[in-house]
């Protein structure tokens, strides 16, 4: 009975404790205060914060920037035009990059001369050496780059008529461009928004769908198979909001989950069959939204939301597993804008612009510690399991990784990467009290051999989360 209310005492502490989040100061990355619209930002396999945002000048002429850290966002390097032009109207960037640390930013390129007025889908890469001159693409609005995990790299936009328009895209690879496709040619609107992989390079979707071509848009979600390379059927979900904002992630079992926002905060899973009753998660009108899933499938979502004293930046999630919860991570007197949601070793990183007085701005970045700042983790109660190192370690065909279990509570042994990707799940029930053990081969939930690298044992249940390095040299 002591033991119980123990439990009991820490979770209400934990529950009252959390509404203020330990974010830290958030760091200014742009330092320009000038007339800032849209960012983008990416971790990179080394650890490297990559950042870009536009910058403008006047209504004819704007830059896009590109800034890094090597510290975790403590310092920033220099700011960068990679746009590298005098003349044109660069925005809204989107940045990913690819196994070998290349950094790849797509934008828009708005040509306001007589001679080639116009939209442009634009590229520019940077690589060992730099970065590279931009390339245009195609006539299109809204690019943005996708990166598998072959490192084919697929450039989206979007072309046609505001309320009949459809997206387009073309990949890289072999050091070849394939050919312009159009996959929903239809004369109905079709617009992605974001665009995740999963770990057998099929590219899951989200974005708006209006098949009336009458200004009455709603989210929808669409997949794209890498073996058959044949796009699904489109699910549109009921809520008509004139949505424009929304975002996706994928769970461990590779499953995607929504957010979106219109006269609420809506959110949708899917299970591997059928999506889930669309959850309201808030009442609060968001204005971008932002989702991640962390490695042990707790959901993050932070928003922008405006009201009467200013814009708010809020974070939303379930602390408890059922009830959602929210706290606000900033708040501006003017506006804040486009934040950006990434999961990295264990935390969660934000940047968003924030101005206080029009037109000035900047870049903010922001971290929070998922270990010392979430429930069920490093909990000081007694130990319920344990996990021990894994033999043998160096591993070139199997390992076997033994825990402890007092067999009270269902439990958890899996492996991720180290940047935190869910690789595979090798035990989740109940055992009798005791060491038990489960052997690992080196491949994934889909029977894949994976590369050689280090890679993370973990052990959790509804109290703790225990760690252990492995190196896998096949």
């Amino acid at each position: 009975m002591r033991h119980t209310i123990l439990i009991s005492l820490v979770f209400i502490f934990l529950a009252n404790t959390l509404s203020t989040q330990n974010w830290t100061p958030p760091i200014n990355v742009s330092n320009t205060n000038g007339f800032i619209i849209h960012s983008d930002f990416t971790i990179d396999n080394e650890g490297i914060i990559h950042c870009v945002w536009d910058f403008k000048f006047n209504s004819n002429y704007s830059v896009i920037y590109y800034s890094f850290s090597e510290d975790d966002g403590l310092t920033w390097s220099e700011k960068v035009n990679i746009s590298q032009n005098d003349t044109n109207y660069c925005c809204e960037p989107r940045i990913a990059y690819d196994s070998n640390n290349n950094v790849y930013v797509g934008y828009d390129l708005n040509d306001y001369s007589p001679q080639n007025w116009g939209s442009f889908s634009t590229l520019v890469v940077k690589d060992s050496i730099g970065w590279n001159m931009p390339q245009i693409l195609s006539e299109g609005i809204g690019t943005f780059p996708v990166i598998d995990f072959n490192n084919r790299l697929y450039v989206f936009w979007f072309e046609g008529a505001p309320h009949n328009g459809e997206f387009h895209y073309k990949f890289y690879e072999n050091e070849m461009w394939s050919e312009v496709f159009c996959p929903f040619n239809n004369e109905e609107l079709t617009g992605l928004v974001n665009i995740v992989v999963d770990n057998n390079n099929n590219l899951h979707c989200v974005g708006v769908h209006d098949s009336t071509g009458l200004n009455d848009t709603h989210p929808m979600y669409l997949n794209y198979n890498y073996i058959t390379e044949e796009w699904g059927n489109m699910t549109d979900f009921e809520e008509k909001n004139q949505t424009q904002y929304i975002d996706i992630a994928l769970d461990t079992n590779q499953f995607p989950i929504i957010c979106w926002g219109g006269d609420a905060l809506y959110y949708s899973q899917f299970d591997g069959i059928v999506w889930s009753e669309t959850d309201t998660i808030s009442l609060i009108i968001p204005r971008k939204v932002a989702i991640v899933v962390d490695t042990i499938d707790n959901t993050h979502i932070v928003i922008n939301t405006s009201e009467i004293d200013g814009m708010k930046l809020i974070y939303f999630h379930k602390p408890d597993g059922t009830y959602w919860t929210n706290s606000i991570v900033d708040n501006g007197d003017n506006v804040i804008f486009t934040p950006n949601l990434e999961h990295k070793n264990n935390n969660l990183y934000l940047s968003y612009t924030k101005s206080d007085s029009i037109p000035y701005a900047d870049i903010f970045l922001t971290k929070l510690d998922l270990i010392t700042s979430l429930p069920y983790t490093n909990i000081p109660l007694s130990k319920s399991i344990d996990l021990y190192q894994n033999s043998p370690n160096p591993f070139s065909k199997s390992t076997s990784i033994e825990f402890f279990t007092t067999g009270l509570s269902t439990t958890k042994v899996y492996v991720c990467t180290i940047d935190g990707r869910h690789v595979i799940t090798l035990f989740e029930g109940k055992k009798s009290a005791g060491i038990h053990s489960v052997q690992w081969d080196g491949t994934n939930s889909f029977n894949q051999s994976l590369p050689s690298g280090l890679y993370i044992s973990i052990i959790q249940n509804n109290e703790h989360i225990i760690t252990k390095k492995m190196v896998y040299q096949p």
